[in-house]
């Protein structure tokens, strides 16, 4: 064999195995090892699962007592909530004997300190991005080798306006890079669990019958990353990229002047040419139309094998905050038999194994948005249920979304004839999961509940500074 041969072959053999390194480098999966996993125990208590689940990553044994850091809890962290404290740097200007008592009475009954907060990440530092930035590819990637999950918020704006209204808060716990696609690994919090929990223990999670298996199951979703970034529209709600927190570590004491802490800067806001298109509720069309429309693409989009089959969708009436308060009494006029979005259940042998959203967008239906696959299974269930009971068409159905206030429900009927079904239970609007309400009586506890968290709000701002030293 001549020598140029021999170069020839082992030049060959050098490019297979560079070229097999390099594939094995884009096939990388991560996920994080956390145990403390756990559902939002109360409809509006998303931000203090994701505190909880980020918190606990780094804190194994010792629990937070006063202003001594630990792990933590949803009790805790509602407690907090419920005083006002604004940071864990705060804690001790407040009164301890406050502090303890706010706690006590989540521990005791969580849904009394069911209101909106925000994950202030105690005992750990972190770094927040801009409203509306994302990390890229690289530094979600960095977050999670470091062995650290980060939080992200998508937030629900006031129509037309970039006023923030309402927000649901996820953690992601891992990523994955096969073959160039481009996942993250995410924990949302939604469901509140079927059965909720009688009490809530200051530090780590409430006790379940559910396995941690089951659990996983339930809340860990594969997201793609130009999701995360752009999330559009929340299982049929507009939606935007909020906020992002991540860096957490442990205080360093004392660091070095030469040692630098913080390595991931704060990204650049993305190029508005970037953003995929915003959906808005008037430019939809009225059910069947839609359902008419988006089935040739939605099958298409789908492109489903192994036995899998696309269930009835739902259409989606989705709405804001804002929606319900402007309403006042005439809420019943928010249920319009018109839709931009759908929902489409993926299902095998009977069994809800994904969901996805069809999207109309420039006259044109795609597919795009987040769809929760467990709440999905929740809805087929309750209209399941309903249908067989009161022996009508699944395809009569539609879906009630209220992302804001973690409210989902299977419709069916229109004005005064108008029934919900809730996909989980909510004490605060005396919902219970499967059981059927005239729509008039729960949108209006809907509306009561929102005005509630809106005075809440306005007091608490002011009791607060009275609870300081």
């Amino acid at each position: 064999m001549g020598d140029t041969l021999r170069w020839c072959i082992a030049q060959g053999m050098v490019a297979s195995l560079g070229l097999a390194a390099a594939l094995a480098a884009r096939a990388t999966t991560v996920v994080l090892p956390l145990t403390d996993l756990e559902p939002q125990y109360a409809s509006q208590l998303c931000w203090a699962a994701a505190d909880v689940i980020a918190v606990n990553s780094f804190y194994s044994t010792t629990c937070l007592m006063g202003t001594t850091p630990g792990r933590t809890s949803q009790a805790v962290e509602a407690g907090f909530n419920l005083l006002g404290v604004p940071s864990f740097a705060a804690l001790g200007t407040f009164q301890a004997a406050a502090v303890s008592g706010a706690v006590s009475d989540c521990e005791t009954n969580i849904q009394f300190c069911n209101h909106p907060g925000f994950p202030f990440l105690p005992g750990l530092t972190f770094k927040t991005t801009m409203p509306g930035t994302a990390l890229t590819w690289l530094q979600a990637k960095q977050q999670i080798d470091a062995g650290h999950p980060f939080l992200f918020q998508w937030t629900y704006l006031k129509a037309g306006t970039s006023t923030f209204v309402s927000a649901h808060e996820f953690v992601a716990i891992g990523y994955s890079d096969d073959g160039g696609q481009q996942q993250l690994t995410v924990w949302d919090p939604l469901p509140v669990p079927s059965t909720l929990p009688v009490s809530v223990p200051a530090c780590g999670p409430a006790s379940s019958n559910i396995s941690q298996a089951k659990l996983k199951a339930a809340h860990t979703v594969q997201m793609d990353f130009a999701l995360y970034e752009t999330p559009v529209s929340d299982m049929g709600l507009d939606a935007t990229h909020g906020r992002d927190q991540y860096n957490l570590s442990l205080p360093v004491p004392n660091p070095p002047s030469n040692v630098q802490v913080d390595a991931v800067q704060v990204p650049a806001p993305p190029s508005p040419e970037n953003k995929a298109p915003t959906i808005h509720p008037e430019s939809g069309v009225p059910f069947e139309q839609a359902l008419k429309q988006a089935l040739p693409q939605a099958v298409s989009a789908a492109a489903l094998s192994g036995g899998k089959i696309l269930g009835t969708p739902f259409p989606i009436v989705g709405l804001g905050l804002d929606d319900l308060r402007l309403a006042d009494t005439d809420v019943q006029s928010l249920l319009k038999r018109s839709t931009s979005a759908l929902l489409y259940p993926v299902e095998s042998k009977g069994v809800v194994v994904g969901a996805f959203l069809m999207l109309l967008v420039d006259r044109n239906w795609h597919r795009g948005g987040y769809a929760s696959t467990e709440i999905t299974r929740l809805l087929v269930q309750a209209r399941r249920d309903y249908a067989t009971k009161e022996r009508v068409s699944l395809t009569t159905f539609y879906l009630v979304s209220v992302p804001g206030r973690a409210a989902f429900f299977a419709a069916h009927g229109s004005g005064a004839q108008a029934v919900l079904i809730p996909a989980s239970s909510d004490p605060s609007i005396d919902a219970v999961a499967e059981v059927p309400v005239q729509a008039q009586r729960l949108l209006q506890d809907l509306r009561a509940a929102i005005l509630r968290d809106d005075a809440f709000e306005a007091k608490r701002a002011s009791a607060s500074a009275k609870l300081r030293h």
